[in-house]
């Protein structure tokens, strides 16, 4: 039986080359998508044109608010400054004097309120951090002793690494001092030593705890000490008056005492001067 004869010399097709890259042409692509680049170029531009409308219009906004805010001098003037430009830096700014100025004239309460819509309005402001504190303090001055003291430690545990930290466990403790809780005081005090060593405020924080510690300072404000011996003042002696008025008055039960009169001796007169004797005798008359 004979095998079908092999394939394997049959000549193999060979492979086609590839073909050449073909050159870019700028003007078929152009040809062809023209439309499309040309409205790609129109969004760009007005979307160029949008934001720098917006830019000027917002640099125009800051620099309208902060001359307004220049020129505000009274707390009427910086509540219109908040409420006319509203979102701008400088409205932030007025809402924070305008609580200055209510402190001021003796009303805690509003300017406690006047900072707390400022920290709610303004999220991200440089003073932020200041308004915190104040409101803490606008509440304690208010006499709102439970919202200052609630106040002061939500600020220690928002801006613990805050300068103004050290201030607000002071405030805690003297709130807490003065709602009869000193133990508590005591413990505030005791972890500043700890937190802020070498802080320049510590030594407020020292008295405050000496206080607590010898309750007996806190009358005379500071640590009791002795009453010094009044020392009697020698009496005053008598002056001989050569003017002619009255010698001043003596205390009673003091005696009088002679007056001493120095006397300087009058200098001596001078010696007469003696004529020269002549060193030739006279010559007699013829």
């Amino acid at each position: 039986m004979s095998l079908p004869a092999s394939d394997s010399n049959e000549p193999k097709p060979t492979p086609a080359a590839p073909a050449p890259p073909q050159e870019f042409d700028l003007l078929a692509f152009w040809i062809q998508y023209r439309r499309l680049i040309i409205r790609l170029i129109v969004v760009a531009l007005l979307a160029v044109a949008v934001w720098g409308a917006f830019l000027f219009m917002d640099y125009r906004r800051r620099a309208n608010s902060e001359e307004a805010l220049a020129d505000a001098k009274t707390s009427a003037d910086y509540r219109k400054v908040a409420a006319d430009w509203s979102g701008t830096p400088a409205a932030g700014t007025a809402s924070i004097r305008l609580a200055e100025e209510l402190r001021k004239e003796g009303k805690p309460a509003e300017a406690a309120q006047a900072l707390r819509e400022f920290l709610g309005k303004y999220p991200v402001h440089p003073l932020r951090v200041a308004a915190s504190q104040a409101l803490a303090i606008s509440l304690e001055t208010a006499g709102k002793s439970e919202e200052a003291l609630a106040a002061y430690q939500q600020f220690a545990a928002n801006h613990g690494r805050s300068a103004f930290a050290p201030l607000a466990f002071i405030g805690q403790a003297r709130i807490l001092t003065a709602l009869g809780k000193p133990e508590e005081a005591r413990k505030v005090l005791e972890s500043i030593e700890q937190k802020f060593p070498g802080n320049p405020l510590m030594e407020n924080a020292s008295v405050m705890l000496d206080e607590i510690k010898n309750p007996a300072a806190r009358k005379t404000g500071g640590s009791p000490r002795p009453t010094p011996v009044p020392t009697p003042s020698p009496a005053p002696s008598p002056s001989l008056n050569l003017q002619g008025t009255a010698p001043s008055p003596l205390p009673p039960g003091v005696p009088a005492r002679a007056p001493s009169i120095s006397i300087t001796p009058a200098p001596a007169p001078a010696a007469p001067l003696t004529p020269p004797m002549p060193t030739t005798p006279p010559t007699p008359p013829k």
